[in-house]
């Protein structure tokens, strides 16, 4: 009777082991989703984000915000100007680097959704456009550079 509560035990031992092997390896496997975006992608994504939410995601989007704001180098790189209809728009934009953005998958679900929910309603415009292309298709950038063909490769 000892021997097979022992042999009991040690099944379920061995199961216990293979299922933290298992957990262990999924989320080894998990990348974070990480995206390259130009300062003008960020402000159109900060706008994609929705104004209310629950604490825990409003916790996320707040986050979320500080990442794709301009700092004040960007600012002054982007020289920012105001409109006479009362908003901002920059003189410079391609002046400011891209910035790698990691989204993780309560934040990219939100802005996915929200592009998705654009394209439906066909409220989608151009400014939309490399965001609906790198957040819903996952379409990656390819730098091509003149006579470097590495980024055919890329491709294949």
């Amino acid at each position: 009777m000892i021997r097979t509560i022992r042999r009991k035990q040690n099944i379920a031992a061995l199961i216990l082991v293979f299922i933290m092997l298992f957990s262990i390896l999924v989320f080894a496997a998990y990348e974070p989703f990480k995206i390259e975006l130009t300062l003008f992608e960020r402000i159109v994504m900060m706008g994609l984000l929705p104004k209310e939410e629950n604490f825990a995601t409003l916790k996320i989007i707040r986050e979320l915000k500080i990442e794709l704001g301009a700092t004040e180098e960007e600012y002054k790189l982007a020289d920012f100007f105001k409109l006479p209809s009362g908003g901002m728009d920059a003189r410079s934009w391609d002046a400011v680097p891209k910035k790698e953005i990691i989204l993780g998958d309560i934040a990219k679900g939100l802005i996915k959704e929200a592009l998705i929910e654009l394209d439906e309603t066909k409220k989608l415009t151009e400014q939309h456009f490399t965001l609906y292309e790198k957040i819903v298709l996952e379409k990656k950038d390819i730098d091509k550079k003149e006579g470097d063909w590495d980024w055919l490769h890329k491709l294949i």
